[in-house]
């Protein structure tokens, strides 16, 4: 769905023309002729170009000459680039005073010594393909009967695709002035408003009779401004909802130019539904019903087909597919090789290739010193019903555990297997070309300050390896690279932790994991929340194109939550009912995996022992 509700494509107005000048030769009570044309155009009929804007038939203007003044009338009979305004004064000009005028003719409109008062009206007139009468100012000053007017308004023209609107509010976010009685001085020739009486930061368009034509352009005025916290449009539609279209950006509107918004249409509007939910009971927990073994679910991942659970504990590897389309088919994942370790295996992750084609990857999370093994990754190459293959995660540190969970950044093409360990270092181990560099560890020297101790996990940007969340037990932080110019990140010691609002100091107050995911025109992150072990959350915030990660990061609690859903039955956001189960105590793992099949996003999530659901997030 198109939707345009930004003012900064402007297009600059087109001169339309000037005539020579002669000298003032009148006689006192005659009638003045005076030829008005334009430095780009004052008013009002639209031309071909969009731009363009030519007098309208007999149009009114205010003449001021000393302490006269009189209203004069245009004298042709069609649109025109100029244009003769006939009236009369009760004084003899003489040829070296300066003679003002202003357009539209206006009881408001006044001229003191050289200061010039119009206005551009609150409520203005929808007309199709140019701007209603009288909206439009522009004001002139010459010692002769011949005038250039210059316009004093910008202007924004639009198209509103939405049925049964009534009027079009546009209105400026940061409460700048863009309507209302003003006052006009000339600067080099150039007029610049001085101050205002009547400000106001909304113009109203009221529809034409008939309604807006979605086919058609309409066109409002607005005093030239910067809008530094944007424009907002409200299509007022009767007794029926209005419908808003806000944009946050900053906007210049310029003396003399017609910027085009576009088409004003409802919003694409987010929606996140439960697809399905398993949950656990007062005697068993969600995957028992399967066979799964009780305190093992820790994590899951997603791909085109299946969501995988790995089992961390148990008398043997198992590696679960559920399916998708029908949480009741369940089989197992081929596990032939897999060998013991501190987990048996324990975070499976789907990653793409260059083609966008699915890996499934799980890990033991073994290290040197619980185990007398290095870590070992798993990968099914060749699909989910062959064996996978196996690579050490060789470790330069002994005696240190790795934590809980892995992530990667880019693809198996080329990218990065990411963990956190339980010290707060960050390691990584390279892909490149589909394969693991040589299983040789790389320690990324990022120390975390204060020291952390405990299960921790780092989420980088997906636009941006250097820069991510760092989650540990009982606090989430945001790392940021300090790094020397030029540097990648990744080669060079270094870091600074910022603190992001840490959800509290209890162990299962802790968010678990964050995802960012850009989809539809949006950027959301998704993160779980352990509230305790009977009682868990997926949360999911929604921020703009290419808004900055970390500003979506940092306002998660600001109430611009999008959606929150419990994992421990189906209640969700405004109607959380907190009741656990009585398998759920003392366990705390919580993970999400998300998938983007046939245009829809899908996102599953999984707390321990208490259940698995499945998530479509729509834009529509």
């Amino acid at each position: 769905m198109r939707k345009y509700i930004s003012a900064s494509a402007l297009a600059a107005l087109v001169i339309a023309g000037c005539t020579t000048e002669k000298e003032f030769a009148l006689v006192q009570g005659t009638e003045i002729s005076i030829t008005a044309s334009r430095d780009g155009g004052t008013r009002t009929v639209i031309q071909q170009d969009g731009t363009t804007l030519w007098w309208s038939a007999a149009e009114e203007i205010n003449v001021f000459y000393g302490n006269e003044s009189a209203v004069f009338t245009g004298q042709n009979d069609a649109p025109a680039a100029s244009a003769v305004f006939k009236g009369t004064l009760d004084v003899v000009p003489d040829g070296n005073t300066d003679i003002y005028a202003v357009y539209p003719s206006s009881s408001v409109n006044a001229v003191d010594g050289g200061v010039v008062t119009l206005e551009v009206p609150i409520t203005q007139q929808a007309v199709a393909g140019t701007f209603a009468n009288g909206v439009f100012p522009a004001v002139a000053v010459s010692k002769t009967t011949t005038m250039s007017f210059q316009n004093v308004a910008g202007g924004i023209k639009f198209s509103v695709s939405e049925p049964d609107v009534t009027e079009v509010v546009i209105e400026a976010n940061g409460d700048e002035p863009i309507a209302g009685v003003v006052t006009v001085v000339f600067e080099e020739g150039v007029p610049l408003i001085s101050g205002s009486f009547t400000p106001s930061s909304s113009v109203t368009v009221v529809a034409p009779q008939g309604g807006f034509d979605p086919a058609e352009f309409y066109y409002a005025a607005l005093l030239p401004a910067e809008l530094g916290g944007g424009l907002t449009f409200t299509l007022k539609r009767g007794d029926k909802e209005p419908v808003t279209i806000a944009s946050k950006k900053a906007q210049t509107v310029k003396r003399g130019v017609i910027g085009k918004v576009g088409e004003l249409v409802s919003p694409a509007k987010t929606t996140v539904e439960r697809v399905w939910g398993l949950y656990s009971n007062t005697s068993a927990s969600w995957n028992e019903y399967y066979g799964g073994t009780p305190n093992t679910d820790r994590n899951v991942a997603m791909d085109d087909e299946y969501i995988y659970i790995a089992e961390t504990r148990g008398d043997a590897a198992k590696l679960w597919a559920i399916s998708i389309a029908d949480p009741t088919v369940v089989k197992p994942v081929n596990v032939e090789g897999v060998e013991g370790g501190f987990w048996l295996l324990a975070c499976p992750r789907v990653v793409n290739d260059a083609d966008g084609n699915p890996n499934l990857f799980c890990c033991n999370m073994n290290s040197t010193g619980e185990s007398g093994t290095d870590p070992r990754l798993y990968w099914w190459k060749d699909g989910i019903d062959a064996p996978p293959t196996g690579y050490t995660l060789n470790c330069s540190k002994p005696y240190e555990r790795i934590g809980d969970t892995f992530t990667f950044w880019g693809t198996v093409d080329k990218g990065m297997l990411l963990m956190a360990s339980t010290t707060g270092n960050i390691r990584m181990w390279k892909f490149k070309d589909k394969v693991l560099s040589n299983g040789t560890w790389v320690d990324s020297r990022y120390v975390t300050e204060p020291k952390v101790n405990g299960v921790s996990a780092y989420y980088p940007f997906p636009d941006d390896k250097n820069h991510g969340i760092y989650c540990v037990r009982d606090e989430v932080q945001a790392y940021s690279a300090a790094i020397e110019s030029g540097k990648d990140a990744w080669t060079a010691p270094g870091g600074t932790l910022l603190n992001v609002s840490p959800l509290g100091s209890n162990y299962f107050l802790n968010v678990a994991c964050f995802h960012f995911i850009e989809f539809g025109g949006k950027r959301f992150i998704a993160y779980t929340r352990n509230v305790d072990g009977a009682d868990g959350r997926i949360m999911i915030t929604q921020g703009e194109e290419k808004e900055p990660w970390m500003d979506i990061v940092a306002r998660r609690h600001s109430g611009e939550l999008l959606y929150q859903a419990a994992l421990q039955n189906a209640s969700e956001i405004g109607a959380i009912d907190e009741s656990g189960n009585g398998k759920a105590s003392g366990n705390s793992g919580m993970d999400i995996a998300w998938r983007v099949i046939g245009g829809e996003l899908y996102i599953a999530c999984v707390k321990q022992n208490v259940g698995l659901s499945l998530f479509k997030l729509t834009i529509k």
